[in-house]
């Protein structure tokens, strides 16, 4: 299901200009920004940033976003995802560290996300100033993605009022 979730959040994203009339902004706060969008006739609600610094250079990567995904239809809230920009090592995992809270999220071609856990997640990005992103790239470079959390807390808030729990 969280596999749904990433892969419907980046299609919101990719919409063509023409079909961006669907995606509503709930909202710019700071490094994050707030939409929601109809999908089958249900709401689905995101936040989205992009990373403040990036390291490892790896050759014709494409953007690069942390999003956080609340779908009430399907019963899922807070699912946080990645999104590389690049095809992750097939068998890697990658380290996502806040203050002194780590986490492990799993690969998935260019997405990553957490087989559960995404609460815990969530609540140290409420408490943290920034998610520093570890990982390694199919062809072996390793990168370093570091993601402010100024905003998270507002962003997550006209996010939940748009698309609250059920």
């Amino acid at each position: 299901m969280k596999i749904f979730c990433a892969v419907l959040t980046l299609l919101a994203l990719s919409l063509p200009a023409h079909a961006q009339q669907a995606v509503e902004e709930l909202g710019d706060f700071n490094y994050w920004s707030a939409y929601s969008f109809q999908k089958d006739g249900n709401k689905i609600c995101y936040m989205v940033t992009s990373p403040i610094k990036q390291t490892g250079n790896v050759k014709g990567r494409k953007d690069t976003f942390m999003v956080v995904t609340n779908t009430p239809s399907e019963g899922t809230y807070d699912i946080v995802n990645l999104q590389a920009g690049y095809n992750y090592k097939k068998g890697s995992k990658i380290a996502v560290n806040i203050g002194k809270d780590a986490f492990t999220m799993s690969p998935f071609e260019d997405m990553a996300w957490l087989k559960d856990g995404d609460d815990k997640l969530v609540a140290a990005m409420i408490k943290g100033n920034t998610a520093v992103v570890k990982a390694t790239a199919e062809n072996g470079v390793k990168t370093v993605d570091t993601y402010s959390l100024v905003g998270f807390t507002k962003a997550r808030k006209a996010m939940t009022k748009a698309c609250p729990q059920k």
